[in-house]
């Protein structure tokens, strides 16, 4: 039965439909994968982020062209944000050769540490907001997921962060001057 078909069973109400579907819809998609995300766990997340989108939404949606052409532009798109995730990811965590991991270990001022934990308690205590959006990008959160997690807007998380960073830089360069 074609994927169209059984879209408008499920529509009907034909919980069985609902389930091949669902059922054909994520062979299909396993197969389309296969070859572009090589990452075995990577591609079964992108296919059930996408699955999880379509049976989210697709009740409410009025299709222009067919349920099976608007399901495989969510799959496209769902890896198109996984490659854009990745390719962020890649760009910001830049693996070093071990000989300057170990050269840069040795030149390290030892009692940086120590100040900049002394540093980041005082910035949490004059302002919580500063230390939570500093702690949010360090782990590695997204600018929008921030935004989302703080429910601040784009500029006030950048506003936010310009400011942490200016305070914690400050900090750190009077503790130093201080020793």
């Amino acid at each position: 039965m074609d994927l169209n078909d059984l879209y408008k069973s499920a529509q009907e109400g034909d919980k069985e439909s609902e389930r091949v579907l669902f059922e054909h819809l994520s062979e299909r998609f396993a197969l389309f994968l296969q070859r572009r995300v090589m990452n075995g766990q990577a591609r079964e997340d992108v296919r059930q982020d996408a699955m999880y989108a379509i049976a989210s939404k697709y009740r409410g949606i009025k299709f222009k062209t067919s349920f099976a052409a608007w399901a495989y532009r969510v799959l496209n798109n769902t890896l198109k944000d996984y490659y854009r995730r990745k390719r962020t990811k890649d760009q910001r965590f830049v693996a070093m050769p071990q000989s300057e991991a170990l050269s840069s270990k040795a030149a390290v001022d030892p009692s940086f540490k120590a100040r900049l934990l002394v540093c980041v308690r005082e910035l949490v205590r004059s302002s919580l907001r500063f230390g939570r959006v500093l702690n949010l990008i360090y782990q590695g959160y997204t600018v929008e997921e921030v935004c989302q997690k703080m429910n601040v807007s784009r500029n006030n998380c950048y506003i936010l962060l310009s400011r942490a960073r200016a305070r914690l830089r400050e900090c750190l360069e009077k503790r130093g001057q201080d020793e």
